[in-house]
Protein backbone atom coordinates (compact mmCIF):
# COMPACT_ATOMS: atom_id res chain seq x y z
CA UNK A 1 0.00 0.00 0.00
CA UNK A 2 2.93 2.38 0.92
CA UNK A 3 4.51 1.64 -2.65
CA UNK A 4 1.16 2.58 -3.89
CA UNK A 5 1.02 5.41 -1.98
CA UNK A 6 4.20 6.94 -3.28
CA UNK A 7 3.75 6.21 -6.52
CA UNK A 8 0.69 8.23 -6.96
CA UNK A 9 2.03 11.06 -4.60
CA UNK A 10 4.80 11.64 -6.94
CA UNK A 11 2.48 11.43 -9.94
CA UNK A 12 0.33 14.03 -8.35
CA UNK A 13 1.83 15.86 -6.17
CA UNK A 14 -1.12 18.88 -5.48
CA UNK A 15 -3.31 15.84 -4.22
CA UNK A 16 -4.17 15.69 -0.24
CA UNK A 17 -5.42 12.67 2.23
CA UNK A 18 -8.90 13.15 0.71
CA UNK A 19 -7.78 12.30 -3.01
CA UNK A 20 -4.95 9.55 -2.10
CA UNK A 21 -7.56 8.02 -0.05
CA UNK A 22 -10.02 7.81 -3.17
CA UNK A 23 -7.45 6.26 -4.84
CA UNK A 24 -6.65 3.78 -2.66
CA UNK A 25 -10.21 2.41 -2.30
CA UNK A 26 -10.49 2.43 -6.23
CA UNK A 27 -7.32 0.30 -5.77
CA UNK A 28 -8.78 -2.30 -3.65
CA UNK A 29 -7.42 -1.14 -0.03
CA UNK A 30 -9.97 -0.90 2.58
CA UNK A 31 -8.18 2.43 4.52
CA UNK A 32 -9.82 5.69 6.14
CA UNK A 33 -9.00 9.21 6.21
CA UNK A 34 -6.86 8.90 9.32
CA UNK A 35 -5.16 6.37 8.54
CA UNK A 36 -4.46 7.71 5.20
CA UNK A 37 -3.28 11.32 6.64
CA UNK A 38 -1.16 9.26 9.33
CA UNK A 39 0.86 7.11 6.47
CA UNK A 40 1.62 10.66 5.28
CA UNK A 41 2.89 11.90 8.21
CA UNK A 42 5.10 8.82 8.70
CA UNK A 43 6.22 8.93 4.92
CA UNK A 44 6.67 12.63 5.09
CA UNK A 45 4.40 13.33 2.03
CA UNK A 46 2.23 16.54 2.42
CA UNK A 47 0.38 17.83 -0.68
CA UNK A 48 1.95 21.15 -2.45
CA UNK A 49 -0.20 24.52 -2.92
CA UNK A 50 0.32 27.97 -2.68
CA UNK A 51 0.95 28.93 0.84
CA UNK A 52 -0.34 32.16 2.48
CA UNK A 53 2.50 34.81 2.56
CA UNK A 54 0.78 37.19 4.99
CA UNK A 55 4.21 38.21 6.84
CA UNK A 56 5.72 39.13 3.92
CA UNK A 57 6.26 42.45 3.13
CA UNK A 58 5.31 43.66 -0.28
CA UNK A 59 8.00 44.61 -3.11
CA UNK A 60 8.51 48.22 -3.92
CA UNK A 61 8.70 48.92 -6.96
CA UNK A 62 11.36 51.66 -6.23
CA UNK A 63 13.46 52.68 -3.40
CA UNK A 64 13.78 56.30 -2.28
CA UNK A 65 16.69 57.74 -0.34
CA UNK A 66 16.49 58.99 3.34
CA UNK A 67 16.72 62.94 2.37
CA UNK A 68 16.69 64.43 5.27
CA UNK A 69 19.77 62.46 6.75
CA UNK A 70 22.09 64.14 8.67
CA UNK A 71 20.11 67.23 8.66
CA UNK A 72 18.48 69.02 11.98
CA UNK A 73 14.82 69.36 11.63
CA UNK A 74 14.04 72.46 13.93
CA UNK A 75 10.28 73.34 13.22
CA UNK A 76 7.69 71.28 11.34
Amino acid sequence: MMNAMDRFQSEHPTSGARTLRSYLRAAGYCVGLRHVRTLMQRMGISAIYPQKSLSKPGKAEYKLSYLLRGMEVTRF
